[in-house]
């Protein structure tokens, strides 16, 4: 529901900027402002997973010996593909 209320507010508000600028300038100010709202996520998420961290002494290092279940899949596809070409 707030990705629904997120859509119909960001509509109104470009058809707000369109009627005191022209379409590609409001589209400029949406798409910048969409950008700066995700930076500004990203810079929050980063921030509190490092406090996160910080509060634990050991740190899960992940195994290295193994590949990933879909990357396995995904090589294992693309061999597949390269041997029936042949």
């Amino acid at each position: 529901m707030t990705l629904v209320g997120l859509g119909f507010l960001s509509a109104s508000a470009l058809m707000l900027l369109l009627t005191v600028t022209d379409p590609m300038t409001a589209s400029a100010i949406m798409g910048g402002a969409y950008l700066g709202i995700g930076l500004l996520m990203m810079v929050a998420a980063r921030s509190s997973k490092s406090d996160h961290n910080r509060h634990h002494h050991r740190e899960v290092q992940p195994k290295t010996d193994e590949m990933p279940p879909l990357a396995a899949a995904f090589m294992q596809g693309m061999a597949q593909g390269m041997a029936h070409r042949r």
